[in-house]
């Protein structure tokens, strides 16, 4: 009996995050309240992490050369759709989001 209860709020946990609501106590949620979509979110990082790959192929090819990663982005423009800018983080080797971060 207990596992099923604990099933069955482990299932309204995830329900209630998934629609933007947040169980007392807990952070889920609390991007949608700041008027972050989800989409939005997903769309930025994949961004992110496709200038990533790409500012290291044209590192790895640039003889020597710098690479301006804003050159790139402009290049390929990749935009985010909450209409962030997009940089590099030389510390962590990431490219971030002035909006959704790293």
């Amino acid at each position: 009996m207990f596992t099923r209860i604990a099933r069955l709020l482990g299932v309204l946990a995830v329900t209630l995050a998934l629609a933007g609501c947040a169980l007392p106590g807990s952070n889920a949620g609390s991007m949608v309240g700041e008027g972050k979509d989800n989409a939005s979110i997903v769309t930025c990082r994949t961004n992110r992490d496709q200038l990533a790959q790409q500012y290291s192929i044209a590192q790895s090819g640039a003889a020597g050369a710098p690479v301006d990663f804003a050159a790139l982005v402009a290049e390929l423009k990749v935009k985010c759709p909450s209409g962030g800018a997009y940089s590099w983080d030389d510390a962590t080797a990431k490219a971030r989001c002035s909006i959704h971060g790293e």
